[in-house]
């Protein structure tokens, strides 16, 4: 076998092509697993975030509030009682305030 320019063997070529496709088969099988396992966690790191944010509501919602909360919200009570209270009612114009 012969190159055609210099009669030298052309030994090994075949080989090291096909090499090279193999060695870019790899590449891009290791390239596409990356992107599948980098979204794969990014998805259970919402999940977890998600999860992590909804237990948080549950758990606010669950838990009395507390004292000064409490106080705060009887003080307002009180003064409501020496101010005027305005009745309000939907109408087909809108709101009417009494």
């Amino acid at each position: 076998m012969t190159n055609g320019l210099n009669s030298s063997p052309n030994y090994g070529l075949g080989l090291i092509n096909g090499l090279q496709g193999v060695l870019r088969w790899c590449v891009k099988l290791v390239l596409g697993a990356l992107a599948v396992l980098a979204a794969g966690i990014l998805a259970i790191a919402a999940a977890m975030i998600g999860v992590l944010i909804a237990s948080a509501i549950v758990l606010f919602r669950l838990t009395p509030k507390s004292k000064r909360a409490r106080k705060a919200h009887a003080g307002s009570e009180d003064r409501s009682k020496d101010s005027v209270v305005l009745e309000a009612s939907k109408t087909g114009r809108g709101w009417t305030v009494e």
